[in-house]
C-alpha cells in the first residue's frame, strides 16, 4: 500500500516543483537584461547622453596659469626674473571672457608690477553668446535623440529575443505534439496486430503500421534536435540554462496585449523614430547656421583697467587706467570654411531626405503588417478549424475500420493529416505572434508589454 501510494505522488510532486522554478516571460525578459551583453551594449550606447552636453560646450572652467622666467647673463650680475600669473573664466552662455593677471619682472634697469584686468565681448561671430546658446540646443537635441534611438534599439533586442523564445515554445510544443502522434500511431499498431492475430489484417498491414511507428519516432528524434537548439539559443541569452520558462504561454501574452492596444493607433510623426531624425534634422540645420557663422569676421568689444606700480630708469610709476578698445580678426581665403559650410549644407539636405523616407516606409510598413495580422488570424482560425474536424473525422474512420470498411493507408492518411494540420497550427501561430511583436515594435508598444509583464518600468 505504501508503495502504491509513492508511485503515484512522486510524478506529480515532480511535476509541481518543475512549474514552480520556472521563470515567467517577465522574469525572462528581466534576466536577459542581467546577463546578455547585447543588452548591455544598449545600454551602454544609452549613458552616452550624460556627458553629452558637458563635452560638446566650451570649457566653464577657471584657468590658472603660473609663468615664471630667469634669465642668467654670461658677463655681468644683471639677471633678470619675470613672473607671471593670471585667472581667466569664459562665460559660455553670453560670449563673454573675463581675466586678471598680475606680472612682477626684475629687470636691469626697471622693476615692474603690473596687474590687468580685462573682459572681452564678442558682438558679431558670437553675438551675447548666440552661437554658444544654438550649439546648446543642438546638444540637448543630441540628448533626446541617443534616448529615443537608444529606446528603439531596446525595441529591437526585445523582439529579437521574444522571437527566440517564440521559437523555443513552438519546439517545445512540436515535440509534445510528434510525441502525441506517436502515441497514436503505436495505439493503431497495436490495434493492427490484434486484427493480425484474429486473421482479419494482414502482414502488409502490420508493416505499414510498424513502418509508421518508425516514421514517427524518427521525427521525434528530429523535432527533439531542433528543441535542443532552441534551448540553448534561450540559455545563451539568460546566460543560464537553469528553470527555463516552460508553461507560460508568450502567445497568449502577446496576442492579449495586441487586442487591447490596437485601438491606440499613435501618429507616425508621433513615432520615436520619426522623433529622432526630426531632431537629428534640426541638429543638422544648426550645424549649418554654425558653419556659416564661423566664416564671419570676429568683433569683440575689450574692456579693461590696468594697475601700474613700477620702477623704470630711477623712476617711480603708480599709474591706473581704463581700457577701452576692439578686437577684429577678418579671416581671408577661408577655403576650410567654405567647405565646411558645404558639407554641413549636404548634412541638413541628407537628414530631411532621411526623415521624409522614414515617414514613408514607416507609413508603408505600418499598412503591410496590418494586412499580414489580418491573413494570419484568418489562417489561424482556419486551422484550428481543420484540426478540429480531422480529430473528429478520424475517431469516426478508426471505428469504420474496426469494422472492415476502410483501409489502414486511408487510416494512416487521416492520421497524417491530423499532424499536419496540428503543425500548421502552431506554425501560423508563432509566425502571427511574431507579426503581432513586429507592430507592437514598430507603434512603440513593445515597451509598454515589457512593463506590464515585467511588473516594473525598464531602468534606463
Amino acid at each position: 500500500m505504501n508503495i502504491k501510494f509513492i508511485f503515484l505522488v512522486l510524478p506529480f510532486v515532480l511535476v509541481n516543483k518543475e512549474n514552480a522554478m520556472a521563470m515567467t516571460i517577465g522574469e525572462f525578459i528581466q534576466q536577459a537584461e542581467r546577463n546578455d551583453p547585447n543588452y548591455q551594449m544598449i545600454v551602454n550606447e544609452n549613458r552616452k547622453k550624460n556627458y553629452v552636453v558637458d563635452e560638446g560646450l566650451p570649457s566653464r572652467e577657471f584657468l590658472i596659469s603660473v609663468e615664471a622666467e630667469k634669465g642668467v647673463s654670461s658677463e655681468d650680475d644683471d639677471d633678470t626674473e619675470t613672473i607671471t600669473s593670471s585667472i581667466s573664466k569664459d562665460i559660455i552662455e553670453t560670449g563673454t571672457s573675463v581675466s586678471v593677471s598680475h606680472t612682477q619682472s626684475l629687470q636691469p634697469d626697471r622693476e615692474e608690477d603690473v596687474t590687468e584686468i580685462r573682459l572681452e565681448q564678442d558682438l558679431v561671430k558670437n553675438f551675447l553668446g548666440r552661437d554658444v546658446r544654438l550649439e546648446k540646443t543642438s546638444l540637448k537635441n543630441e540628448v533626446e535623440a541617443i534616448h529615443a534611438e537608444s529606446l528603439e534599439l531596446y525595441e529591437e533586442y526585445l523582439n529579437e529575443i521574444l522571437s527566440e523564445f517564440l521559437d523555443y515554445q513552438q519546439a517545445n510544443i512540436d515535440v509534445q505534439l510528434s510525441q502525441e502522434a506517436m502515441n497514436r500511431v503505436e495505439r493503431l499498431k497495436s490495434n493492427v496486430l490484434q486484427k493480425f492475430r484474429k486473421k482479419i489484417a494482414s502482414q502488409s498491414d502490420v508493416d505499414q503500421a510498424s513502418l509508421q511507428v518508425l516514421l514517427r519516432k524518427e521525427d521525434l528524434i528530429e523535432k527533439r534536435r531542433i528543441f535542443q537548439e532552441k534551448k540553448e539559443t534561450i540559455a545563451e541569452i539568460l546566460g543560464s540554462a537553469e528553470n527555463l520558462p516552460q508553461s507560460e504561454s508568450l502567445f497568449e501574452k502577446i496576442f492579449t496585449f495586441f487586442s487591447e492596444k490596437k485601438s491606440e493607433l499613435p501618429k507616425i510623426e508621433n513615432l520615436r523614430s520619426t522623433r529622432a531624425l526630426e531632431l537629428r534634422r534640426q541638429i543638422a540645420d544648426n550645424d549649418l547656421v554654425l558653419a556659416k557663422r564661423d566664416t564671419h569676421a570676429s568683433l569683440r568689444f575689450v574692456a579693461g583697467y590696468d594697475i601700474d606700480n613700477s620702477e623704470r630708469f630711477s623712476s617711480t610709476v603708480n599709474r591706473e587706467e581704463t581700457i577701452l578698445g576692439l578686437k577684429v580678426e577678418l579671416p581671408l581665403w577661408n577655403t576650410t570654411g567654405q567647405a565646411g559650410i558645404k558639407s554641413a549644407a549636404n548634412a541638413s539636405a541628407e537628414s530631411a531626405i532621411n526623415l521624409q523616407v522614414n515617414r514613408k516606409d514607416k507609413s508603408t510598413l505600418r499598412r503591410q503588417l496590418l494586412v499580414r495580422l489580418e491573413q494570419q488570424r484568418d489562417q489561424r482560425e482556419l486551422n484550428t478549424e481543420k484540426v478540429r474536424l480531422a480529430k473528429r473525422v478520424y475517431q469516426a474512420e478508426l471505428k469504420r475500420y474496426n469494422y472492415g470498411k476502410i483501409s489502414l493507408t486511408d487510416l494512416m492518411e487521416l492520421e497524417s493529416n491530423i499532424v499536419n494540420y496540428r503543425l500548421d497550427q502552431q506554425a501560423v501561430e508563432i509566425e502571427y505572434g511574431k507579426s503581432i511583436l513586429s507592430w507592437l515594435e514598430l507603434n512603440d508598444q513593445l515597451l509598454d508589454f515589457r512593463n506590464s509583464v515585467a511588473g516594473k518600468s525598464l531602468d534606463f
